[in-house]
């Protein structure tokens, strides 16, 4: 009776082990899977977040360009104008206009300095979803959509 004792110990030794050698790396390979998935889902949130946040500073873009169009930018001698607002989904932005047309500054990189195709604002929005999450958004002054609606 004692050899047959032993033997079934043996036999639940050799089972426990290899029970051991299969659920280990099955566990290590879960785990792993867990976390990378963890780890994809925060990036995967911060980037909506992000796209949401250049999504409300390109309002504020907007939000210039239909002030342009209704006659609110007046060229004039550093002109500067500000616009803010809140979007009805989340978040809110901040649109500052600057007159480029006076600025003494080669804007276009023509070598030419204050020439009327610098007759144009710079528009530069910021929009912020959340706490944290912030995007700028800049209509530069050389795009030609910048000169076709701020030409004054």
């Amino acid at each position: 009776m004692g050899q047959h004792n032993t033997q079934v110990e043996a036999q639940r030794g050799i089972a426990t082990l290899a029970l051991v050698l299969i659920l280990v790396p099955l566990l290590i390979v879960v785990g792993s899977y867990l976390q990378t998935m963890s780890g994809r889902n925060s990036r995967l949130q911060l980037e909506i977040k992000e796209e949401r946040a250049m999504m409300v500073a390109e309002s504020g873009i907007d939000v210039a360009l239909f002030e342009a169009r209704k006659g609110t930018l007046v060229a004039g001698h550093q002109a500067k104008f500000s616009f803010a607002g809140a979007m009805p989904g989340g978040g809110d932005y901040s649109a500052n206009c600057t007159y480029l047309g006076d600025d003494d500054i080669d804007n276009d990189n023509d070598g030419l300095i204050d020439e009327p195709d610098e007759d144009v604002y710079r528009v530069v929005s910021t929009g912020r979803v959340g706490r944290s999450e912030e995007h700028t958004s800049e209509l530069q002054s050389q795009f030609r959509i910048s000169y076709a609606v701020f030409c004054l």
